[in-house]
């Protein structure tokens, strides 16, 4: 199933919140690239609607439905869609109503995010909603298609973690691995409320005991809801890393190292990737280092290290902490 590609797409990946964004847009300042932003995505491609439907949220290695899934990473791979006028019609037909959405995902996830603070929850009006059929999407799909020419697909993905072996195996793209601090990272889910953070990933049986040790003893009876976001976290950090240790050719980034010199990063960045640097690409990034907000991928550099201050209590940081000491994240805390 291996596909030989002329120029290897480049795929960055992270978790949810992992400064996946900021690296995808400097590096798609480059005019090698035809950037491609969370294809996988089923609240923003109506094709990932259509081809996903029966996966997980974070899918293991084909997922479900490989042939499906195979279908799509391939159109992916090779730029096959493109965000023309029909692609912004499904996106309003199916997608213009994120609690729907999100209802579907819970329920391919097979877990229903309980009633909580610090997660969103999205109750879903069957009577409210009317949407046409399905399979509208695969009929338009003929007139998404493109060919591009003399650029390499560079893809943004923070839902394929747990796929990246089965990736290589079929595509072989280069991988580039972005990591994030865990009290920056939690800080920022329960900051935002995301769903993402919550999708019922419990321990691998390698950190089970340990991890259900820490649930029975935390004194200050954290809410059961923060265990499952903590644990989920260092569950996908931890196959990124074991990825990352078993393929020497993948990139790895960390989100806080980046930002002590973003030119710096970037220069080695492009270098790592046989990219060209020019000036403008330094000026962009220095005209993105102001104060975002919400989702917007912008940030002040010199703040990144510490943004879990004031967010987290001493009791959560420590909680943290316990859990990094059992999945061997210490240099993550």
């Amino acid at each position: 199933m291996f596909r030989q590609f002329n120029n290897r797409p480049i795929l960055i990946v992270g978790l949810p919140r992992s400064g996946t964004s900021w690296q995808f847009n400097v590096l798609s300042q480059s005019t090698t690239f035809y950037p491609i932003f969370e294809p996988d995505n089923r609240k923003i491609n109506p094709f990932s609607h259509y081809y996903l439907e029966d996966n997980h949220r974070f899918p293991v290695d084909g997922g479900n439905n490989e042939l499906f899934m195979n279908y799509l990473w391939l159109n992916i791979f090779t730029a096959k869609w493109k965000e023309g006028y029909i692609h912004r019609v499904l996106k309003f037909l199916y997608l213009k109503n994120n609690d729907w959405m999100e209802y579907n995902i819970q329920k391919y996830c097979g877990y229903k995010i309980p009633k909580n603070d610090m997660i969103r929850y999205l109750e879903y009006n069957f009577s409210q909603i009317i949407l046409p059929n399905k399979y509208i999407i695969k009929i338009f799909e003929y007139f998404s298609k493109i060919n591009i020419k003399n650029k390499i697909p560079l893809i943004k993905s923070v839902h394929c973690i747990r796929q990246l072996n089965w990736m290589q195996k079929n595509y072989n793209p280069k991988i580039v691995i972005i990591t994030r601090k865990l009290p920056n990272l939690i800080a920022s889910f329960l900051r935002l409320k995301m769903p993402d953070s919550l999708r019922g990933i419990s321990a691998s049986p390698l950190f089970r005991n340990k991890v259900d040790k820490i649930i029975k003893n935390d004194n200050e009876q954290n809410d059961f809801i923060f265990h499952s976001i903590i644990i989920q976290a260092c569950e996908l950090l931890t196959d990124l890393l074991s990825y990352h240790n078993l393929k020497n050719d993948s990139v790895l980034v960390n989100h806080e190292k980046a930002c002590e010199n973003p030119v710096f990063h970037y220069k080695n960045l492009f270098s790592d990737l046989n990219l060209t640097w020019n000036n403008s690409i330094e000026k962009y990034i220095e005209g993105e280092n102001k104060t975002g907000d919400g989702f917007i991928p912008q940030r002040r550099a010199e703040d990144e290290q510490i943004r879990y201050k004031d967010q987290l209590s001493h009791s959560q940081l420590n909680l943290i902490k316990e859990y990094a000491e059992v999945y061997n994240l210490v240099s993550y805390i």
